[in-house]
């Protein structure tokens, strides 16, 4: 509880002299506790006429009245908040949704496992009526006979007999590519084109050689 000014003084062994008290009037100070509000200067100014224990009891009592203002400001009154334990009904409503919830996410991820490995499987091949094998798959390409045998005459005819095995070569090279081109249509490729071609190049060749040797000589 705050004392008069003149008490707080007397206690400090400090005596209150007329000057002093209209210097605090002025300042607005009625009680010991509004001391705390004046400025060092001057609180200290106010026994600047007295004697030097005056004045060193004057600045023991600023530093008292300094540090129990201070003291105030850095230790505030603290609050203590409760803190409300979760009932044991809260506790399970909310261990049972976490559940729900895991338990959710959990069948959306074998779902989605589910779902990629089905779009990673293979379509098995369609197999069409009455054949054994599946459409799209073909067996063993068979080089026709008819083409490596105009690629042999052709080349015979190069070296002997060119006006026999020329014309022979031919005509087998062009049997053979028509027979090639129909077995493509049909499903069935043939291979031999190469072999047909080269018989019908060599055939011709040798002809124009053979007719061109003939007609020089004869």
């Amino acid at each position: 509880m705050a004392s008069t000014v003149a008490d707080y003084f007397a206690a400090k062994g400090i005596s209150l002299s007329a000057t002093m008290a209209t210097t605090l009037d002025e300042q607005g100070v009625a009680s010991s506790g509004d001391l705390k509000y004046l400025e060092e200067s001057v609180f200290l100014g106010l026994f600047a006429d007295e004697k030097p224990i005056v004045q060193a009891k004057a600045r023991a009592a600023w530093d008292e009245i300094n540090s129990n203002s201070t003291m105030m400001i850095s230790h505030p009154p603290v609050v203590q908040a409760s803190i409300c334990s979760p009932s044991p009904t809260s506790t399970g409503i909310v261990s049972d949704i976490e559940s729900q919830v895991q338990a959710q996410k959990l069948g959306n991820i074998q779902s989605q496992t589910f779902a990629s490995q089905s779009s990673l499987a293979v379509p098995a091949a369609k197999v069409q009526p009455g054949s054994a094998k599946p459409s799209g798959v073909q067996g063993p390409v068979v080089t026709n006979g008819k083409a490596v045998a105009s690629m042999w005459c052709g080349i015979i005819s190069l070296v002997i007999f060119g006006l026999v095995f020329g014309p022979i070569a031919i005509v087998l090279g062009v049997m053979a590519k028509k027979e090639i081109l129909e077995s493509e249509n049909n499903g069935r490729k043939e291979g031999g084109e190469c072999q047909a071609t080269a018989g019908l190049v060599c055939g011709g060749i040798s002809l124009i050689l053979w007719l061109i040797i003939a007609i020089a000589y004869f």
